[in-house]
């Protein structure tokens, strides 16, 4: 039989199951919404403008590299970069059938080099090859065009002009003693916007000078990751869909590590044994679904690196409480509702069977972030709560900008992630309904 405390949970349990595949299902069909006028205890501020086209905005068309010498015979190039949405058209060179800005000569039939941040293209009496720079950039690096085509050997790239974010033009090259010294972006752990500058030598050496970070973005939201954890990179080989779920599986991973320290702290923190239990066995689904991923990202050609399991120091309340409240009440809790939402949308059975149980699971370990919260915030100081309030309110933020990057054609049939319309309008109902 069970006691009453299970049966609240239970019921409770059911009801925050409901809202969230409810938030699910009627932000699938959502388009043109914004994220705006939350209150309570995860409020967030107004985001103004178009995010996407912001993120984005430093992919310009690309870029011409006048005065690049060219091989002989060779009638054009072009180069691409690694972004966000895959890789695109950086910089081109001679006549390369530039459409608007864009390459438009059946470049995707000579191969992408995908082990690799850059891939370089020559037309070449008609014919488009994959080429190195050993191969179109001669030595000594006497000229901008050259340095800037190097500087994409260390993933870094010029953008447009008038940038308000970035405030790179595409003249930031300079010539300095020895060489050149590229001004430039580029996009490094799972969304993160660096700023920096490349130094490349008249020999063709390139080296990093300086960086900074220029703007966060949210890894794909699964699983629960824990201070002291390197997010995982999506491979750059294979088809988008397997790339993706090989990430996951990563993430996956990282959150039994996640759940295993949180199962610790709770226990040396005296909260109450049914919390800590709770946290064991959401360790034990998360290996299940690391598992289930990587059968996922290899059923797409794609195998996923294996994680190494990690040992934590453990930490205090407050730093307890204001992980959860970052990883679980925010991060977890809407990554339940993309579970519920692929589990409905992803056109491919086996994904969306799949991730039918990983939403179930993810929406219990949400609740438990919720239970951990209702134990752990009364414990701290009024300051100590208003703090994790206002690092909840950056955590909805950094969602709102990372959700609004959107993910291949690909992602969205196959797998059943939502496009940028219906992941705002989710945020937009999880704060009316759940963050409120």
């Amino acid at each position: 039989m069970k006691t009453l405390n299970d049966t609240v949970r239970a019921n409770r349990l059911d009801v925050f199951r409901h809202t969230l595949r409810s938030i699910a299902l009627a932000s699938a069909a959502a388009s043109g919404l914004g994220v705006a006028g939350w209150s309570g205890c995860a409020a967030t501020s107004s985001q103004s403008g178009n995010q996407r086209e912001r993120a984005m905005s430093v992919n310009c068309g690309a870029i011409e590299l006048s005065g690049l010498p060219l091989p002989p015979g060779v009638q054009g190039l072009v180069a691409y970069a690694w972004g966000p949405s895959g890789s695109f058209p950086a910089y081109f060179a001679g006549e390369f059938c530039i459409e608007g800005g864009h390459p438009d000569c059946g470049v995707g039939d000579a191969g992408f080099d995908r082990d690799e941040g850059f891939s370089v293209f020559v037309r070449r009496a008609g014919i488009i090859e994959r080429v190195s720079f050993a191969d179109v950039v001669t030595l000594p690096v006497t000229s901008p065009a050259q340095a800037t085509l190097l500087a994409l050997t260390v993933d870094y790239h010029i953008n447009c002009a008038g940038d308000p974010k970035v405030g790179v033009s595409p003249n930031g090259v300079r010539h300095v003693a020895g060489g050149f010294e590229v001004l430039g972006t580029r996009w490094a752990g799972c969304l993160d916007l660096l700023r920096g500058t490349v130094f490349v030598s008249e020999a063709g050496e390139v080296r990093i000078l300086e960086e900074h970070l220029v703007e966060e973005y949210a890894c794909p939201v699964s699983g629960r990751m824990t201070q002291g954890t390197a997010a995982p990179l999506r491979p750059a080989a294979g088809s988008d869909v397997g790339r993706y779920f090989a990430q996951v599986a990563g993430l996956e991973a990282a959150a039994v590590d996640a759940f295993e320290r949180m199962a610790a702290e709770l226990s040396a923190l005296g909260a109450p044994d049914e919390l800590v239990e709770w946290a064991r066995v959401s360790a034990d689904d998360e290996r299940r679904h690391t598992r289930d991923m990587g059968a996922l990202a290899e059923r797409f050609a794609v195998k996923p690196a294996v994680h190494e399991a990690q040992q934590f120091a453990l930490r205090g309340l407050f730093d307890v409480a204001l992980e959860n409240a970052l990883e679980g009440c925010v991060r977890e809790t809407y990554g339940a509702v993309v579970g519920h939402h692929q589990a409905q949308r992803a056109q491919d059975p086996v994904v969306r069977a799949a991730m039918a149980q990983v939403a179930e699971d993810e929406t219990r370990h949400a609740a438990l972030s919720w239970a951990v919260a209702e134990w752990a915030l009364p414990r701290l100081t009024d300051a100590q709560r208003e703090e994790i309030r206002e690092a909840q309110r950056g955590a909805i933020d950094a969602l709102a900008r990372s959700v609004s990057i959107p993910e291949s054609d690909a992602l969205l049939h196959d797998a059943g992630l939502p496009a940028p319309s219906a992941a705002l309008a989710m945020l937009q109902a999880l704060g009316e309904q759940v963050w409120a």
